[in-house]
């Protein structure tokens, strides 16, 4: 797959993700053109209100997901992306168990990470907890991602995404975060490893220097 047939499934994906609250928004202002009862219109104001929201949590989270946000050598706050997770996670009604430690951190360990989140989410069909924290394998360092709750699922094409053995013939936008994960972990001579258990799903991501990673990006 080509760096524009990938750019532009992560777009299709992206649209797709926004287009609801975003759509929410245009519906509302719409009705309020016409509509002159009160309480009508308060009930639409609470629609605008709480779709803008959504939709600007979306963004904070698909710009360090998604987007470039200073290029894969630079670096950001882990408290940064930990409230960019939160707000996403939580607007899906799941909880956030986060055991890293704030510091400075670059992006080719935070891109990875989120994008394993959201496929965290993504797996839990009734409620749950992603849970993020440190992980060690001998020398090297990195993370574990879990995604634990009462109906944990991972689709097949999903785990063949992040394990690079996905044929070309099956991209599609939904599996743009995996592809991407897989992409990042094949750049930075990263691993990913996965473990699907009865009540969740955890997702290693380990790499002998993120920093030198960073660097070579």
């Amino acid at each position: 797959m080509s760096d524009t047939e990938f750019a532009a499934l992560l777009c299709s994906r992206l649209c797709h993700d926004l287009v609801s609250s975003v759509g929410a928004v245009t519906n509302g202002l719409e009705i309020l053109q016409d509509e002159k009862n009160p309480d009508m219109r308060e009930q639409v104001f609470d629609l605008l209100r709480v779709s803008s929201e959504q939709t600007n949590t979306k963004l904070l989270f698909f710009r360090l997901s998604f987007g470039s946000a200073g290029g894969l050598s630079s670096k950001i706050d882990l408290g940064e992306a930990r409230r960019a997770l939160d707000g996403f996670v939580t607007m899906q009604k799941l909880a956030l168990d986060w055991k890293l430690s704030d510091g400075q951190a670059p992006m080719t360990f935070v891109k990875p990470l989120l994008n394993l989140a959201l496929l965290g989410t993504e797996c839990l069909l009734r409620g749950g907890v992603i849970g993020v924290s440190a992980k060690t394998e001998g020398e090297d360092e990195g993370f574990e991602i879990t995604a634990t709750g009462p109906r944990v699922q991972l689709l097949t094409a999903v785990r063949a995404a992040l394990e690079g053995t996905l044929p070309d013939s099956d991209h599609e936008p939904r599996l743009a975060p995996a592809l991407l994960v897989g992409h990042l972990a094949k750049r930075m001579n990263a691993r990913v490893t996965i473990e699907e258990s009865e009540d969740g799903v955890a997702f290693r991501y380990v790499c002998c220097d993120f920093e030198m990673a960073a660097g070579n990006a």
